[in-house]
């Protein structure tokens, strides 16, 4: 079957051709599902806007999206509305869940042609825009997602939902004092098993460097998967708060923050229940304080596994350990160089590093691997691996990357890739040079990073 997307902007006639073999089950399930059109002016009734010359409105598409719908927004701006005084609910919040088989898609018709802009609450700065209240199986594609200023927010909030995907859309924050409210690009709430992924995540901003504000902020999580993001010039980039488990973070390069010498672009907090058993690979973290910081008053980061990440001019070092981490977390694989102190920092004598070997600590400035503790100190790897009887594998050879310093990806590449890690492994973020680091698709005007990989 063919099917033909044509764009009524009134100036460009653009068509999709979309080939699709349809199966007895596709058959069965078309009896109920199926594409629907929404423009900034449409007003079709849901029935009519099968047909793309009869678009209905966003408000028609929450209302009746149900499970197997794909709806797809004409480009051009729609104003959602505003921000209703519960801030878990986003403005657009279907009506429907989708299932497993057969989830509500909303895609916008060309990547970055459909522009949602919401309005925050009376009072407030921040509005959440799209995302999901109480749903399951919602996917949400391709939109840029914006307030009307930049001293407002707009905001997806995924709360008391299952299954909700979050994909190739641009999020845009916004500068002003959150006086310690959670403000992110993307709020993952008392949810699980959602994806966020192929997202600019960019201009969260907080002047007084408030940790609540972020390119993605979690809390009380099981087992969300954010992949190839590109994160740049937020108050910090990611913020496990607590209660999250099982998280999975991986290929995302997280770009230098909004003020680059404080805060953690990866930040793990935990004051009120546990932080566990993430997994944190392949990603590209530039700048920031410290790379990850787990700083809590008990137990976060239980089990973490950090492996296979590129750590570049972290002002402090590539890794913070706080108070009372007293479970086994792992730190092996990485490459850490450009910082002008420490390399690496753990901060506790209680700590218990299941793995903290096979790294490479390299620094064009000032070098050291540092225990703040009166138990172990040392300013050298050397003096690190006798005294502290760590990383009795890590060394400190220049990674060879093509431009060390540089915000793409692609600076990170290296000139080969020495088989010097764990069991024979490479090092780094990169494992041949072919691996997709934050976004795979190009923005659709300057975003502030030259290319994409």
């Amino acid at each position: 079957m063919e099917k033909t997307h044509n764009l009524i902007n009134g100036k460009a006639f653009i068509t999709f051709a979309i080939i699709a073999h349809m199966t007895l089950f596709s058959s069965v399930l078309s009896a109920s599902a199926a594409d629907h059109y929404v423009a900034p002016t449409g007003s079709a009734t849901w029935a009519l806007s099968v047909s793309q010359s009869t678009p209905c409105s966003v408000s028609t598409a929450m209302a009746n999206a149900a499970a197997g719908d794909t709806v797809y927004f004409f480009p051009g701006t729609y104003a959602t509305g505003m921000q209703s005084s519960n801030y878990h609910i986003p403005i657009l919040n279907p009506s429907n869940s989708g299932t497993a088989g057969a989830p509500i898609v909303f895609k916008s018709l060309v990547p970055f042609g459909a522009i949602l802009q919401g309005t925050p609450y009376t009072g407030t700065q921040t509005a959440a825009i799209i995302g999901a209240y109480n749903k399951t199986y919602v996917t949400w594609d391709g939109f840029i997602v914006t307030t009307q200023n930049s001293s407002t927010a707009a905001l997806v909030q995924i709360d008391n939902s299952n299954y909700i995907t979050i994909q190739n859309c641009e999020l845009i924050g916004g500068t002003f004092s959150n006086s310690g409210n959670n403000v992110a690009g993307v709020i993952v709430l008392d949810s699980s098993y959602c994806s966020v992924n192929n997202n600019y995540i960019h201009g969260y901003i907080d002047p007084n460097n408030n940790h609540n504000t972020a390119g993605i902020w979690t809390c009380n999580s099981v087992g969300n998967h954010f992949f190839n993001n590109t994160f740049y010039n937020n108050t910090e980039n990611i913020y496990s708060k607590y209660k999250s488990d099982s998280d999975v973070y991986n290929n995302n390069l997280l770009g230098p923050l909004a003020n680059l010498s404080t805060n953690a672009n990866f930040y793990v907090q935990n004051y009120n229940g546990l932080v566990t058993s993430l997994s944190i690979y392949q990603n590209i973290v530039i700048g920031g304080g410290y790379g990850i910081s787990l700083d809590t008053s008990q137990n976060a980061g239980n089990s973490a596994k950090i492996y296979n990440n590129t750590f570049y001019g972290q002002t402090i070092g590539a890794m913070g350990v706080g108070t009372k981490l007293t479970t086994t977390w792992s730190f092996y694989n990485n490459i850490v160089a450009g910082s002008p102190q420490q390399s690496v920092i753990w901060t506790y004598s209680a700590a218990n590093p299941g793995q903290l070997d096979f790294n490479n600590y390299y620094s064009s400035g000032k070098y050291s691997a540092r225990v703040y503790d009166t138990v172990c100190t040392a300013t050298t790897l050397g003096n690190w691996q006798t005294t502290c009887k760590y990383d009795l594998n890590s060394v400190t050879t220049d990674p060879g990357f093509v431009n060390p310093g540089g915000n793409k990806a692609s600076d990170y590449k290296r000139k080969s890739y020495p088989s010097n890690g764990i069991n024979g492994s490479v090092m780094g973020a990169y494992l041949t040079g072919t691996e997709v680091i934050g976004v795979s698709v190009i923005p659709p005007r300057n975003l502030g990073i030259t290319t994409v990989q």
